[in-house]
């Protein structure tokens, strides 16, 4: 029985073995979903905050008052509604394969 921080990261027919409860519906762990799940959160808040920063820091650099930091809201603003959209249809295209 293998037991401690090496079970986080086996496959779930490994977890049945040592007493998961929850079986997820793939090959991954829990804890290796949640790691998917966090990562894919992080990417898309990272797309929105990055080009406002920039936009910020262009601003502050030429000295044009606040136009690049609307022009990176918006564009940040867009790049992650492709993120969340392309998302989606990727859990929704998964969900029907189940």
């Amino acid at each position: 029985m293998k037991a401690g921080i090496e079970s986080l990261f086996l496959p779930a027919k490994d977890h049945d073995r040592i007493g998961a409860v929850n079986k997820p519906h793939n090959d991954y762990s829990p804890f290796m979903l949640a790691m998917e799940w966090s990562s894919r959160i992080t990417a898309i808040a990272l797309e929105m905050v990055v080009p406002v920063l920039i936009g910020y820091w262009l601003d502050q650099r030429l000295g044009s008052g606040f136009v690049f930091l609307l022009a990176g809201a918006a564009l940040g603003f867009s790049v992650a509604l492709m993120s969340l959209l392309k998302l989606a249809r990727s859990s929704k295209d998964d969900d029907r394969t189940e």
